[in-house]
């Protein structure tokens, strides 16, 4: 029996000489198919405060995408009070992926949400994008000034600004025949600025005909904004019930006299 083993030991051994050896190569993988798709970004340019029932312009700017180049956009505004808000052009394509939209606000003073929908690139590749931007629609602080047109020629387009504690606010355009006086008006949205008085400075960028009530080209006056007279009587309200709470702790845990 020893005899058969050794008998095969040796021929295995003589095979594995002579036969040549066989290399074997493993299976090739599939290597995994990348894509790489730039998500669309979307930046939108404009106020974010703004008074009711007036109309801005907001820039919206596209880049990236899947394609770049082709760019369109479809806009949506939704607010709990819907009456008169409107963004137009509510759509809009081009290569640049630059678009100018104008936002009109209604009546009321609400927080209003535009929507973008984004695409980029062509049919066969594109990316898509969502984007939501809030804008606050207040009431504004209504200022009217009167001008006078004192020469005997008329004015046109005649610069007057606003400044409210010497920062700049905004700026209108008026035209008077000779002898017309007119009031410019101002949309101030000051809820920014502190409670109490403010100064506000009105200046007519040309001189010679126009001028104002003083006899002037600049006039200044106060512009008081009420504070929060609620938060106020809230902040007595807490402090007296803090002092009462007090009053009775001290009643309550009072030693008593002792008693002879």
């Amino acid at each position: 029996m020893k005899g058969v083993y050794a008998l095969a030991f040796v021929a295995l051994f003589l095979a594995s000489a002579i036969l040549p050896a066989v290399n074997v190569s493993p299976v090739p993988t599939a290597s995994p198919l990348t894509t790489s798709v730039v998500p669309v970004s979307t930046t939108l340019k404009g106020p974010e405060l703004i008074a009711n029932s007036s109309t801005h312009m907001y820039v919206v700017t596209l880049s990236g995408g899947s394609g770049q180049g082709n760019y369109s956009y479809n806009a949506y505004v939704n607010a709990k009070n819907m009456t008169s808000l409107s963004i137009s052009p509510s759509t809009g394509t081009n290569a640049a992926g630059v678009f100018y939209l104008n936002f009109t606000s209604g009546p009321a003073a609400e927080v209003v949400t535009l929507t973008l929908n984004t695409t980029s690139g062509s049919s066969s590749s594109q990316a898509t994008a969502t984007r939501q931007f809030l804008i606050t629609v207040v009431d504004p602080i209504v200022i009217r000034v009167p001008v006078t047109n004192e020469g005997s020629a008329g004015v046109q387009n005649a610069n007057v600004s606003l400044y409210i504690n010497n920062n700049y606010i905004a700026s209108n355009n008026v035209s008077l025949s000779a002898g017309q006086t007119s009031n410019v008006t101002f949309y101030w949205v000051a809820y920014s600025y502190p409670a109490g008085n403010n100064i506000a400075t009105v200046k007519i960028s040309s001189s010679g005909q126009l001028f104002f009530s003083n006899g002037e080209i600049q006039t200044s006056f106060s512009v008081y904004i009420p504070g929060s007279t609620q938060t106020a009587i809230d902040n007595y309200l807490i402090v007296a019930c803090v002092g009462a709470a007090m009053v009775l702790f001290l009643i309550y845990f009072r030693k008593p006299k002792p008693r002879f």
